[in-house]
């Protein structure tokens, strides 16, 4: 192996790092927005089956009622806030997502200079054999005349 295929593992290994750090920061986002989109739902089931139940319901007061709507009006804001945050959690796995991609691209990059280096290598360890098998038959040739 020589020094121009060397300097390429340090770069490797290094992309090689980046690579798994963006993995795991999807993996992290994958997770929160998995967590921010359950939130939701949840939110969003218990604001509307307050909203059917207080709507329903009989109230002997006017006060009970308010006091009802008011605690409606509370899980509507909390379902709103879940909502908000699972887009934001959306957001921030699409763009973990991106970035995961263009480590991946960046890290083929190198696998294909790599590649290129050690494939131009052979080609001319495979040359130089090629012409020193050459010069030994002309040599061959010559010394049989």
């Amino acid at each position: 192996m020589n020094d121009r295929v060397r300097r390429t593992k340090p770069v490797l290994s290094a992309k090689t790092r980046v690579l798994d750090e963006k993995r795991a920061a999807f993996a992290a986002a994958q997770r929160a927005a998995n967590a921010a989109r359950s939130a939701q739902l949840l939110a969003d089931v218990a604001w509307e089956q307050r909203a059917a139940a207080v709507a329903t319901g009989a109230y002997e007061t006017v006060a009970e009622h308010l006091e009802a709507r008011a605690h409606v009006e509370g899980l509507k804001r909390a379902a709103l806030c879940a909502a908000e945050r699972s887009v934001v959690a959306g957001r921030a796995e699409s763009a973990a997502r991106d970035a995961l991609l263009v480590a991946e691209r960046e890290l083929k990059k190198i696998e294909a200079w790599r590649d290129g280096i050690i494939e131009a290598e052979r080609a001319t360890q495979a040359r130089v054999e090629r012409i020193a098998a050459d010069e030994l038959a002309a040599r061959m040739f010559q010394a049989r005349r």
